[in-house]
């Protein structure tokens, strides 16, 4: 993050409706600074806030805000929200000169260009999967490295057609806020805390699916057999969440644990849900990553290790979890393991 102050900005996200057109959802954003807070208005009527405390929503027509609390340890601002591009952004006007990989650890393509009479920095990036690919434009401001504008476009790779545009624009920097819209909860509405943990409540199949998925991570790691680990994880992701470590690092940890572990067994403490998935930059920091419109489960572990010189231990660890078509997948994975001056994971 290169600056930050009170902004305001406009997300537009198109899709193609049944009659042939395209349908409008617009989402309009007021960044408070300091202290940090990100209110939304949507054109449903729905209301978020974003503070120290978590994430407040007010749904239409409810007669109370739920809480969904922030984790412990959580940093703000957060690296992303499940709507639009933050100011913050993940290019600098440093990431502009060859060679260099930007914040976000794509390699954009980079160049100038004018945007609105001025000369400004473009970032373009796509992604392709089987599934999805993306399309994503920035421009920047050169000095301080903000975002004015942002484009996406989703196609389906197979036939080309348009899955959906998201236009984030009217970007506006160092402007007054309205104190209404940081006013969350309203006087007299109560607030609901979301009870995230579902250690106890989860059906049986599902609570025994997840034990089978981290047990074949387990073995995968213990091992050193990436295909065996590989099974257990998922490696393909949209959004923010294509920021976590991936394939090519995961499967390359797994391989080089071949003949260094004795035990390697997990131990379920806990389960919770998250609509965030933590991508940790030092020991005690991190960014919250948007998991999704279906969210994450946080499982939290302790694990029982013994390398092969005798040296045997105990370590916490949280395994990310995604549900997918075909199950329940790990996304992404979080202990600090060192073994002869080498860090296990490549988690940070």
């Amino acid at each position: 993050m290169s600056y930050l102050c009170n902004a305001r900005w406009v997300m537009t996200i198109s899709r193609p409706g049944p009659d042939g057109g395209l349908s409008e959802y617009v989402v309009r954003f007021w960044l408070r600074a300091e202290p940090f807070a990100l209110a939304t208005i949507h054109s449903n009527g729905k209301r978020t806030l974003t503070d120290a405390r978590g994430t407040l929503y007010l749904l239409p027509e409810a007669d109370h805000c739920t809480l969904l609390p922030a984790p412990p340890g959580a940093t703000f601002p957060p690296a992303g929200n499940e709507h639009g591009f933050q100011p913050w952004g993940p290019l600098t006007p440093d990431d502009l000169e060859p060679g260099v990989r930007s914040a976000d650890g794509f390699d954009w393509q980079r160049d100038w260009d004018v945007l609105d009479g001025r000369k400004v920095i473009r970032g373009r990036l796509e992604q392709v999967t089987d599934t999805e690919r993306y399309e994503t434009t920035l421009w920047l401001d050169p000095v301080t490295g903000v975002i004015l504008r942002a484009e996406q476009r989703e196609t389906d790779p197979a036939t080309g057609e348009l899955v959906s545009r998201r236009v984030d624009s009217d970007y506006t920097y160092g402007v007054e806020l309205p104190e209404e819209v940081f006013a969350l909860p309203p006087p007299g509405v109560p607030v609901v805390v979301h009870d995230s943990d579902v250690t106890q409540r989860l059906p049986p199949a599902e609570r025994d699916e997840i034990d089978r998925i981290i047990a074949r991570c387990d073995e995968g790691w213990r091992r050193g057999d990436p295909r065996r680990f590989r099974e257990a994880w998922t490696f393909t992701r949209a959004g923010h969440l294509r920021n976590l470590p991936d394939r090519s690092r995961w499967l390359e940890a797994a391989r080089a644990m071949a003949g260094r572990l004795q035990r390697w067994e997990s131990r379920i403490v806990s389960i919770r849900e998250s609509t965030m998935v933590p991508l940790h930059s030092t020991q005690n920091r991190f960014q919250m990553l948007p998991a999704g419109a279906k969210g994450a489960l946080h499982v939290k572990t302790t694990i029982q290790f013994e390398w092969t010189s005798g040296v045997s231990g105990k370590v916490e660890a949280t395994y990310f979890l995604l549900k997918r078509p075909n199950g329940y997948r790990i996304v992404h994975w979080y202990f600090l393991l060192e073994h002869e001056g080498e860090a296990a994971s490549p988690s940070e």
